[in-house]
């Protein structure tokens, strides 16, 4: 993982600290223990992040990074129907859409569609760069509705 994308994420959690009002908005918990999964080529970031934190929240974009919540949204690729199922994972939400991972590409796709219809998908970038540019980022706002995380991100210069 990009040093710059390691400092946003410490940044973010000290910042966040045990506030309230912060746990609110996002929530950042690293793993206690070191059950590391192994790495995928080309998901090597994703596998990195899902290794260190039990659980990631910023504002609607929810990341599975704990064991038994990322076989649960596995279902969603399934349930929207998304062609080549077996290229992808489930990585997530940019609530109330799942955020997949091709695993091929390691590229980041937001499923647009209602479950059962035919799958329509926004395709983004790959992971590391998904993270540093539109969930920490100044992209955010093209993928989460959250004025507020924004304005947290710029009021502490995070972005």
């Amino acid at each position: 993982m990009k040093k710059e994308l390691e400092m946003k994420l410490e940044k973010i959690k000290k910042t966040l600290g045990n506030d309230c009002e912060y746990i609110a908005l996002a929530h950042i918990e690293e793993k206690s223990n070191e059950n590391l999964m192994n790495c995928k080529e080309g998901l090597d970031v994703y596998y990195e992040v899902k290794n260190k934190y039990a659980y990631l929240r910023f504002a609607e974009v929810i990341f599975c990074v704990d064991e038994e919540k990322f076989k649960d949204y596995q279902v969603f690729i399934m349930m929207y129907k998304v062609p080549k199922q077996k290229e992808w994972i489930c990585i997530g939400e940019s609530e109330p859409y799942p955020l997949v991972l091709n695993t091929k590409t390691g590229i980041v796709n937001c499923v647009l569609s209602e479950p059962g219809q035919k799958c329509e998908m926004k395709e983004y970038v790959k992971f590391e760069e998904f993270m540093d540019k539109y969930v920490l980022g100044e992209k955010y706002l093209e993928l989460g509705s959250s004025g507020k995380w924004y304005e947290f991100m710029k009021e502490h210069e995070i972005i």
